[in-house]
């Protein structure tokens, strides 16, 4: 063996050592870590957004996901990870992410009966699952995402056929629609369920009017 070749054969041994070293040494991936990550690189996908750089974005983009993802696969059932992606996945404009992130989530709930951690000592519950996809549902609705906001609120409604949000969000749907007697159905089933639900009556009232207008147009 020449010199040289003892040389790299040693500085080899030292690299393995080193990297070793520093797996075993490295404190261990938390949750919080994790998501601190993540936030640092979607903050870095909106600079380059910002800044009218497509390649990078989407570069950076990818990597945010995959940090995002990784984590979920580690921590299941950190709620805030979970919403975090769905976020990201609404700034970045991307809609069937959102549904995907949406129906993951819905398929771990089943798991974990809605026990979930939020942060490093809190938890959150059924109900507040649902309020927050009830804040993704409403910036689609007001984004014109009609497509994707019906399919998500069909999505929740599959595992919660009484979710009263969605029964509204799928009546007010099928209204825009002019598709009044599926509007009908949804929306006094919510009504039904919540009669006090001042969103609910609304729509119900505007669903009266717009088929009393149809009624006398179609006999004028």
């Amino acid at each position: 063996m020449t010199k040289l070749q003892q040389f790299l054969s040693a500085f080899l041994v030292i690299g393995l050592f080193l990297l070793t070293y520093n797996a075993l040494t490295r404190p261990p991936e938390t949750a919080d870590t994790v998501l601190n990550d993540f936030m640092l690189s979607a903050r870095r996908v909106l600079i380059e957004m910002s800044r009218f750089h497509q390649a990078a974005a989407q570069k950076q983009t990818q990597k945010t996901l995959h940090i995002v993802r990784k984590g979920i696969t580690s921590f299941p059932d950190r709620l805030d990870l979970r919403l975090g992606e769905i976020h990201f996945c609404q700034m970045i404009g991307d809609v069937n992410c959102m549904t995907q992130g949406m129906a993951a989530t819905l398929a771990q709930a089943q798991l974990n009966n809605h026990h979930w951690q939020w942060g490093a000592n809190e938890h959150r519950g059924k109900r507040f699952m649902l309020s927050r996809f009830q804040a993704f549902q409403k910036n689609l609705w007001q984004a014109q995402e009609d497509a994707a906001f019906q399919k998500n609120a069909e999505l929740i409604l599959s595992y919660y056929p009484d979710n009263v949000m969605n029964l509204d969000n799928l009546g007010v749907c099928y209204l825009e629609k002019k598709e009044y007697q599926k509007a009908k159905n949804f929306l006094e089933r919510a009504h039904l369920l919540s009669p006090t639900d001042k969103e609910v009556s609304a729509h119900l009232k505007q669903l009266k009017d717009k088929q009393s207008k149809k009624v006398q147009k179609k006999n004028q």
